[in-house]
């Protein structure tokens, strides 16, 4: 009975101290805009672009519709009473 009663006064103890700690936890924040100036270095290069090939958007494939419409179904609904 008294060792829990111990142990339950450390976490206890614990938990209070914790808690101011936790509470001012500082908020991180960040520039909405990075700026990169690249003026004092010299930069060399290519531009590459695809030579005679383009990529094209395919073309969307068309399918039949898989749902068949019945023309009589109120005629099948009223046969189906039938066999109640």
């Amino acid at each position: 009975m008294a060792f829990r009663l111990l142990v339950s006064g450390v976490v206890g103890l614990a938990l209070l101290l914790s808690a101011p700690v936790l509470a001012d936890s500082p908020r991180v924040t960040h520039q909405k805009e990075t700026v990169v100036d690249f003026t004092e270095v010299p930069l060399e290069g290519s531009l590459r672009r695809p030579e005679g090939k383009y990529v094209l958007t395919p073309i969307p494939a068309e399918f039949c519709s898989l749902i068949r419409l019945r023309e009589h179904f109120l005629n099948e609904i009223r046969s189906s009473t039938d066999n109640l």
